[in-house]
């Protein structure tokens, strides 16, 4: 504001303006809130995890039996990026996961799914 010079974010409306992450990033870090521990226990547990390049928050689907319900391979909603659920590395094709691979991801496109063993 330029009457005030109080900054906040326009999209969460977070005053002041948490420069340098994104809000799920900055809700994380707010362990005085419900929504705030609850983000930060998903992070630590990697239920929640965020896109390599904008950081938009992705979560897997789970069955009752606790099993994912998808491959590894992510693709972001938000800017298309094509990542690795298991590394992180972001720009991936699936050769990523092939069997000749030369990463810790090789053989793994269905690793904890129900489909593990095709």
């Amino acid at each position: 504001c330029n009457m005030c010079s109080i900054t906040w974010c326009r999209d969460c409306m977070t005053q002041p303006y948490h420069e340098g992450l994104t809000c799920i990033e900055h809700e994380a870090k707010q362990s005085n809130t419900e929504n705030g521990k609850l983000v930060s226990k998903m992070l630590g547990d990697g239920s929640l995890k965020l896109c390599p390049k904008c950081k938009a928050p992705t979560t897997k689907l789970k069955n009752s039996k606790g099993n994912y319900v998808g491959c590894n391979k992510m693709v972001c909603l938000s800017c298309k990026t094509k990542w690795c659920w298991l590394c992180g590395e972001s720009d991936i094709s699936y050769n990523h996961f092939n069997s000749y691979g030369t990463g810790s991801c090789a053989n793994r496109l269905w690793e904890g799914t129900l489909n593990q063993t095709r």
